[in-house]
Protein backbone atom coordinates (compact mmCIF):
# COMPACT_ATOMS: atom_id res chain seq x y z
CA UNK A 1 0.00 0.00 0.00
CA UNK A 2 2.89 2.35 0.61
CA UNK A 3 4.27 2.34 -3.05
CA UNK A 4 0.80 3.22 -4.40
CA UNK A 5 0.75 6.36 -1.53
CA UNK A 6 4.23 7.53 -3.41
CA UNK A 7 2.54 7.87 -6.66
CA UNK A 8 -0.47 9.29 -5.41
CA UNK A 9 1.67 11.78 -3.76
CA UNK A 10 3.83 12.65 -6.82
CA UNK A 11 0.93 12.84 -9.44
CA UNK A 12 -0.68 15.27 -6.93
CA UNK A 13 2.60 17.10 -6.38
CA UNK A 14 3.30 17.26 -10.83
CA UNK A 15 -0.40 18.54 -11.26
CA UNK A 16 -0.63 21.01 -8.50
CA UNK A 17 3.26 22.25 -9.99
CA UNK A 18 1.75 22.39 -14.03
CA UNK A 19 -1.30 24.14 -12.86
CA UNK A 20 1.11 26.83 -11.29
CA UNK A 21 2.91 27.50 -14.16
CA UNK A 22 2.73 30.60 -15.94
CA UNK A 23 1.14 30.70 -19.84
CA UNK A 24 2.89 33.15 -20.96
CA UNK A 25 -0.06 35.95 -20.86
CA UNK A 26 0.60 39.12 -20.51
CA UNK A 27 4.25 39.32 -21.38
CA UNK A 28 5.59 41.74 -23.84
CA UNK A 29 6.60 39.96 -26.80
CA UNK A 30 7.48 42.92 -28.67
CA UNK A 31 10.34 44.16 -26.27
CA UNK A 32 12.47 41.30 -27.27
CA UNK A 33 15.39 41.93 -29.11
CA UNK A 34 16.46 40.26 -32.37
CA UNK A 35 19.60 39.71 -33.29
CA UNK A 36 23.06 37.95 -32.12
CA UNK A 37 23.10 36.51 -28.25
CA UNK A 38 26.28 39.07 -27.15
CA UNK A 39 23.91 42.05 -28.49
CA UNK A 40 20.95 40.34 -26.42
CA UNK A 41 22.91 40.12 -23.70
CA UNK A 42 24.74 43.36 -23.66
CA UNK A 43 21.56 44.92 -23.76
CA UNK A 44 19.98 42.89 -20.86
CA UNK A 45 22.97 43.86 -18.59
CA UNK A 46 22.52 47.89 -19.83
CA UNK A 47 18.62 47.87 -18.57
CA UNK A 48 19.41 45.96 -15.19
CA UNK A 49 22.17 47.58 -14.71
CA UNK A 50 21.83 51.49 -15.97
CA UNK A 51 25.90 51.95 -15.00
CA UNK A 52 28.31 49.40 -15.41
CA UNK A 53 30.13 49.61 -11.64
CA UNK A 54 26.34 48.47 -10.30
CA UNK A 55 26.85 44.89 -12.27
CA UNK A 56 27.78 42.24 -9.63
CA UNK A 57 25.27 43.67 -7.00
CA UNK A 58 27.79 46.22 -6.33
CA UNK A 59 26.54 49.04 -4.02
CA UNK A 60 29.29 51.59 -4.16
CA UNK A 61 31.51 52.68 -7.12
CA UNK A 62 35.11 50.69 -7.14
CA UNK A 63 38.11 49.46 -9.74
CA UNK A 64 36.74 45.84 -10.07
CA UNK A 65 37.79 42.99 -12.00
CA UNK A 66 34.09 41.86 -12.88
CA UNK A 67 33.47 45.22 -13.81
CA UNK A 68 36.66 45.51 -15.77
CA UNK A 69 36.01 41.58 -17.67
CA UNK A 70 32.46 43.24 -18.35
CA UNK A 71 33.98 46.70 -19.49
CA UNK A 72 36.48 45.08 -22.16
CA UNK A 73 33.36 42.59 -23.68
CA UNK A 74 31.45 46.10 -24.27
CA UNK A 75 34.13 47.38 -25.98
CA UNK A 76 34.88 44.32 -28.42
CA UNK A 77 31.34 44.57 -29.01
CA UNK A 78 31.12 47.87 -30.04
CA UNK A 79 34.22 47.18 -32.41
CA UNK A 80 32.02 44.27 -33.53
CA UNK A 81 29.20 45.75 -34.38
CA UNK A 82 29.97 49.04 -34.89
CA UNK A 83 27.70 50.64 -32.15
CA UNK A 84 29.00 52.83 -29.87
CA UNK A 85 27.05 52.81 -27.06
CA UNK A 86 28.52 49.77 -25.77
CA UNK A 87 31.82 51.97 -25.99
CA UNK A 88 30.28 54.58 -24.19
CA UNK A 89 28.61 52.21 -21.81
CA UNK A 90 32.05 51.07 -20.64
CA UNK A 91 33.59 54.31 -21.06
CA UNK A 92 31.30 55.64 -18.50
CA UNK A 93 32.33 53.31 -15.79
CA UNK A 94 36.10 54.50 -16.35
CA UNK A 95 35.18 58.27 -16.72
CA UNK A 96 33.05 58.07 -13.12
CA UNK A 97 36.21 56.41 -11.73
CA UNK A 98 39.24 58.00 -12.91
CA UNK A 99 39.74 61.93 -12.68
CA UNK A 100 41.73 64.06 -15.38
CA UNK A 101 45.18 63.26 -13.64
CA UNK A 102 44.35 59.30 -14.13
CA UNK A 103 43.95 58.90 -10.39
CA UNK A 104 41.75 56.36 -9.64
CA UNK A 105 38.49 56.66 -7.04
CA UNK A 106 38.78 54.66 -3.71
CA UNK A 107 42.26 53.08 -5.21
CA UNK A 108 45.40 52.34 -3.13
CA UNK A 109 48.46 51.20 -4.61
CA UNK A 110 49.43 49.94 -1.58
CA UNK A 111 46.62 47.70 -1.61
CA UNK A 112 48.06 45.60 -4.51
CA UNK A 113 45.87 43.11 -5.51
CA UNK A 114 45.66 40.81 -9.08
CA UNK A 115 42.26 41.11 -9.27
CA UNK A 116 42.22 45.06 -9.82
CA UNK A 117 44.34 44.62 -13.10
CA UNK A 118 41.97 43.66 -15.09
CA UNK A 119 40.15 47.28 -15.62
CA UNK A 120 43.02 48.58 -16.84
CA UNK A 121 42.86 46.41 -19.62
CA UNK A 122 39.96 48.47 -21.04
Amino acid sequence: MRPHSIFLTVCFLMLTSMTSCRTGQGRNENKLIAGPWSVRMAESEMVRNPSLWTVDFVTEKKWNYTQGLEGLAFIRLSEVTGNEKYFEYAKGFADSLIDENGKIYKYDRTNYNIDQVNPGKM
